[in-house]
């Protein structure tokens, strides 16, 4: 019997997708006639979506070109998806270890076909359900709306499951679902930025992954 819940981000926690969206972005802005940006720059814009992502790259100024973006952006990061993306290294051991005894599902603000595909392509997609993207429910993060969905397929109370995720935006879902959060620090944050939002667990390479909640096991079972 499974007694835990698994809420895993996508971009930043399972999957290195920065160098596909550094390609869309800069791609969009060469065509709108601006100057392209750093991979640093992009990645600190990442985390709360496609459409906010391109506003906060146009930058100020450029709201204007913003509506024009949008299409620009689908269309280059829909031809580039899953040319440099990669999952990270330990995700798929740490996967096959919890596979048997807890659910897991994705909450991404990543646009749901997008992130359809890259689990399909990425041969991740078997390991979870849900898998809810952006558009999926009406709610997205930091909304704790997609992480109750999960629970509530699960049939697990919130507090016997975790939110997994690099962002506040993870973190801040976590905690206002009432789950326990981890933050993990190989992604778009620095360590320094996630231990600041003080996560119940806070992890530094994907194999931390196995074992890392006997915590959350012992409060389910003494519930």
């Amino acid at each position: 019997m499974k007694n835990l819940g698994l809420i895993f981000d996508l971009d930043g926690t399972l999957i290195d997708s920065g160098p596909d969206l550094v390609t869309a972005v800069n791609l969009t802005l060469t065509e709108l006639g601006l100057a392209p940006l750093a991979s640093n720059d992009v990645s600190r814009y990442l985390g709360h979506g496609p459409g906010r992502l391109i506003r906060d790259v146009m930058g100020p100024g450029h709201e204007d070109l913003a509506e024009r973006a949008f299409p620009i952006f689908n269309r280059h990061y829909t031809e580039h998806l899953v040319e440099g993306t990669l999952v990270y290294g330990g995700v798929r051991d740490a996967l096959e270890h919890w596979r048997r005894s807890a659910f897991m599902g994705v909450v991404t603000n990543k646009e749901q076909g997008w992130t359809d595909e890259l689990l399909r392509q990425l041969a991740l997609a078997a390991y979870f359900d849900p898998v809810l993207g952006h558009g999926a429910l009406p709610e997205h993060k930091p909304a704790p709306g997609p992480l109750l969905a999960c629970a509530r397929r699960w049939g697990l109370p919130p507090r016997s499951c975790v939110m997994i995720g690099d962002s506040e935006v993870d973190i801040h879902a976590g905690r206002a679902a009432g789950m326990w959060t981890c933050g993990v620090t190989w992604g778009n944050r620095s360590a320094a930025q996630i231990e600041a939002l003080a996560p119940d667990f806070v992890i530094h390479d994907p194999m931390d992954l196995i074992g890392l909640f006997d915590t959350v096991i012992s409060v389910t079972e003494q519930a």
